[in-house]
């Protein structure tokens, strides 16, 4: 697999509809949520939770470890790749 067929799949990991969950998070109110993405912006995700469809805010910066769901593979990534604007994430 070449650098830029790595970059480009990654890349596709985090996108809207995406199903993710945090597994660590520095505010423990938000351990353990789970949801389809429906909206990123440079310092927050909007999460639609599956159990209750609410849509909830989670800060970037709070997240220590997500886990992706999608069609490609299950991955456990750092909170910190997230930072910053959703055009500029590579995962």
């Amino acid at each position: 697999m070449t650098i830029k067929s790595h970059l480009t799949e990654t890349n596709r990991l985090i996108a809207f509809d995406t199903e993710i969950g945090v597994l660590k998070s520095s505010n423990p109110f938000n351990d353990k949520k789970r949801g389809k993405i429906v909206n990123i912006s440079r310092n927050m995700i909007f999460l639609k939770e599956t159990e209750s469809k609410k849509i909830i805010k989670i800060a970037k910066k709070e997240i220590s470890f997500f886990k992706v769901n999608n069609q490609y593979r299950n991955q456990i990534i750092p909170g910190k790749r997230l930072l910053g604007r959703p055009e500029e994430v590579v995962v």
